[in-house]
């Protein structure tokens, strides 16, 4: 929320720094002088003007409230539809909550771009919330209810098409969550994070270059939606693949795959669980290989116990 006191306290900076100025400006009279020399005090100088002040600052700030635009200064945007609220605040930043045209339904949305580059996006759903800090940082949530997206430095959250999913992405990761409900993608450094097409999954990595996806598949061919419910798939290092549900092949072996478990913590290694239920891909090390993948109840921990 942006703080209206804060931005009314550049106002009062401005004339502070105009008082300073002439201050400084200001002959101080020697000991022995008699007078002052009402020449030398311009008062003048203590007057500033807030909004020049502003504009010399490049300030950019948006506020949408109810449909309303309540503020718009420099290049930020900032769009809201009923009962939705909008705040852009940084140069190029964008903020849209609910729909400003009205065509479609939503209330209760949230949307908050604070940075240079941001964009926040909560909208075609109901009490959404995307929030964008840092910069060059993405935030969409929506097409579902109660979604909620995060972006710091740089990243990409996206939590759409499903209820209660959730995503938070930073320094430069990409996270997706959706196509289902009480989805959860974590993406922390460059990579990607996905759980999606299936209930309850959760993809998370803290690493460089990790990939991470829980769930099922909705592939581009046309092949059926193959869905996963309750999987987990994590990497915790760098250079990880770790797949928790349906594998990568498209319609090979590809089934409802449930409560499957990849986890990593190492370099360079890869864990596969899946094509079936109750699964588990478990990695300690660098270079290593995991799967327990094409049944039920598979068990397999590299390197052995």
């Amino acid at each position: 929320m942006v703080n209206v006191r804060g931005i009314a306290g550049l106002g009062l900076l401005a004339v502070g720094l105009g008082i300073g100025a002439a201050v400084a400006a200001t002959p101080v009279a020697s000991a022995d002088s008699d007078a002052v020399d009402a020449a030398a005090f311009d008062p003048s100088a203590l007057i500033a003007d807030p909004a020049s002040t502003i504009h010399q600052l490049a300030f950019s700030v948006a506020i949408s409230i109810d449909g309303h635009l309540l503020i718009q200064e420099g290049t930020a945007q900032a769009f809201s539809g009923t009962d939705d609220t909008a705040i852009a605040y940084g140069s190029d930043s964008y903020a849209e909550a609910g729909d400003p045209n009205g065509t479609s339904d939503g209330t209760g949305d949230y949307a908050f771009a604070d940075g240079t580059n941001d964009t926040a996006y909560a909208d075609t759903g109901n009490d959404d919330t995307a929030n964008a800090i840092g910069t060059s940082s993405h935030a969409i949530a929506g097409t579902g209810n109660d979604d909620t997206a995060f972006a710091d430095d740089g990243g990409g959250a996206f939590a759409t098409d499903g209820n209660h999913d959730t995503a938070y992405a930073d320094d430069g990761g990409a996270a997706g969550a959706g196509n289902g409900n009480d989805d959860s993608a974590t993406a922390i450094g460059v990579g990607i994070a996905q759980a999606s097409t299936g209930n309850g999954d959760t993809a998370y990595y803290d690493g460089t270059n990790d990939i991470v996806t829980a769930g099922g598949e909705d592939y581009d061919d046309g092949s059926p939606v193959v869905t996963g419910d309750d999987d987990y798939a994590s990497a915790v290092g760098n250079n990880d693949s770790a797949v928790a549900g349906v594998v990568f092949v498209e319609g090979v072996n590809d089934i409802a795959s449930n409560d499957d478990i990849a986890t990593i913590v190492g370099t360079g290694s890869f864990a596969d669980a899946g094509d079936g239920n109750s699964d588990f891909a478990g990695i300690l090390g660098d270079g290593l290989t995991s799967t327990a993948a094409g049944g039920n109840g598979l068990f397999e921990f590299m390197p052995p116990l």
